[in-house]
This record gives structure tokens, C-alpha cells and sequence, in this order.
């Protein structure tokens, strides 16, 4: 059992022993061999597990020691895998729960304080999680085809999808847009919601106002039409009508097709003229 190391910290925060946590107080023989307390001893261990190890026959001897060496480190590094998860397990904790306790400060600041120098304070352990994320490559936590999958999934969709010419020109409804970018993209919606909103967006009780749910639905919009311009023209039309309709001089309109938001003056003009014929039949 690992004795208490109480550390001087603020009045304000409440030190929680390493004895009185489910997860310090797991019987001996669930703990891994070793407990990595410093950089130096966490690197070390990372290095030893992380090795490709590759399986590596000498063609004269036939020495397999090398892969013996390899399914040795795989072996170890899934039994202190599995220690985690039969702790998590133990207390009664998902994976989220686990992260949210790990880098939330808990409130009036009554922050949970652990016996580790790495990981003692909420801030200490934000910033030991950000720095993994780093180390990771990107693609292991979200794929590109994930994004991919989701754009195709909502140029599918009645607002993102190409311009129906019975659809009424001046209104938008933007509430059920942003609903189609909810449930067709969950992961590009949580994206724009996280780096779109204020410092208030964590709270539960918080919800997207009406000028958020536009910006999503434009910048929805110009990245839907910027991978299918031919089969993703709801907004690039309507607003071609729009500005077409109010007499906007060409320069301006050009301008805006460059960023992405509209067709083109003479493009313009060619679609509002089909969209003419149409209504006349």
C-alpha cells in the first residue's frame, strides 16, 4: 500500500489521501510491478513498452529472442492496460467520468488534490493530458473518413444538399439546419460548437444562440459546397437570388464567391434564369 505524501497546498483546496481513493486502495495484487513517480521513470517505461518490436530472426541461428522479447513487452503492456480498466471497473467509472474528474476544477475550488507531483492539481493534469494528445497522432484519435462520412451524410440532407427551386428564396430555417448538422455530423458538430462558443458552453444548462446556430449553418455550407459544388448549392443559390434580386453590382458578388459563399455573377445569373424556366412550367 503506498503511504500518504501530504503536500503543502492553498486553504482553499481539500487533499484527498492516497489511502482514502477506490483506485489507490486496490489489493496488492491488482497493482502493476511498478508505479512511475518521475518524467524520467515514465519515459522510461513508455520506451519499453512503445518498442515496434519486430519480429527479428537471426537467419544463421535461428534465434527467436528478439521476438520473445516483443510478445514479452506486448504481454506486459496489456496486463497493466487491463489494471486500469479492472480499476475503472472497480469504482464504478466509465472512461468519461474518469477524464471528467481527471481536468475538471471542482466547485468553489474545493480542487481534488492527489499525491503525485506530475498530476497533483486540475491544471498539472490538463496540461499532462494536452501534452499526450500531442504525442499522438491525430488520425489514431479521429479519421479523416470520420469527417468525411459526415459531409457526405448532410450534403444528403435538404439544406446542404442541392438548391430545390420551390424552396422559398427569403427564408431560411435555420433551427432545423442546425438540427440536420446535430445528427448528420455529431463529430464536425461538437467541433464547431467547442471552438464557436463562448466560455459558458460547458455548462448544461447552456444553449446555442440563434447567431451561433447561423455561423454553423454557413460555415457548414461553404465547406459542403467547397467538396460537391455541383450537388451542394442550397445556400451559394440563395443567396444569388438574393443579391442577384437586390441589384448588388457585380463586384460585390464576385468578391463573395471568392470566400466561398455564392456562385459567381455570370453563373449566378445562368442558375436564376433555370430557376425562372422551372417556375414557369
Amino acid at each position: 500500500m503506498t503511504p500518504e505524501m501530504p503536500i503543502n497546498v492553498p486553504s482553499r483546496h481539500t487533499l484527498y489521501p492516497a489511502s482514502s481513493s477506490p483506485l489507490s486502495s486496490l489489493p496488492p495484487s491488482e497493482l502493476p510491478d511498478t508505479m512511475p513517480q518521475t518524467e524520467e521513470e515514465i519515459e522510461n517505461d513508455i520506451d519499453e513498452d512503445g518498442s515496434d518490436g519486430e519480429m527479428d530472426i537471426d537467419d544463421e541461428t535461428g534465434d527467436t529472442s528478439a521476438y520473445r522479447q516483443s510478445m514479452d513487452r506486448h504481454a506486459r503492456k496489456r496486463r497493466k492496460l487491463q489494471t486500469v480498466v479492472d480499476a475503472l471497473h472497480k469504482v464504478g467509472w466509465r472512461l468519461d467520468h474518469f477524464l471528467q474528474a481527471w481536468i475538471q476544477d471542482a466547485p468553489r475550488g474545493r480542487d481534488l488534490i492527489l499525491t503525485h507531483r506530475l498530476y497533483a492539481t486540475p491544471s498539472h493534469r490538463r496540461k499532462a493530458l494536452q501534452e499526450a494528445l500531442e504525442t499522438i497522432e491525430q488520425p489514431v484519435l479521429l479519421h479523416d473518413s470520420t469527417l468525411t462520412t459526415e459531409f457526405e451524410a448532410l450534403i444528403n440532407t435538404h439544406y446542404f444538399g442541392r438548391f430545390d427551386h420551390t424552396a422559398e428564396v427569403d427564408t431560411i430555417d435555420f433551427d432545423a439546419a442546425f438540427r440536420s448538422v446535430k445528427t448528420a455530423a455529431p463529430t464536425w458538430y461538437r467541433m464547431l460548437v467547442q471552438v464557436l462558443s463562448n466560455s459558458r458552453a460547458s455548462r448544461s444548462s447552456y444553449t446555442a444562440s440563434k447567431d451561433l446556430r447561423r455561423m454553423i449553418f454557413v460555415i457548414t455550407s461553404i465547406v459542403c459546397h467547397s467538396r460537391a459544388k455541383k450537388r451542394s448549392t442550397y445556400l451559394s443559390t440563395m443567396l444569388d437570388a438574393y443579391l442577384i434580386g437586390s441589384g448588388v453590382k457585380r463586384r460585390v458578388i464576385e468578391t463573395l464567391a471568392g470566400f466561398g459563399l455564392c456562385h459567381s455573377y455570370k453563373q449566378g445569373n445562368r442558375l436564376m434564369s433555370q430557376v425562372a424556366q422551372r417556375e414557369k412550367v
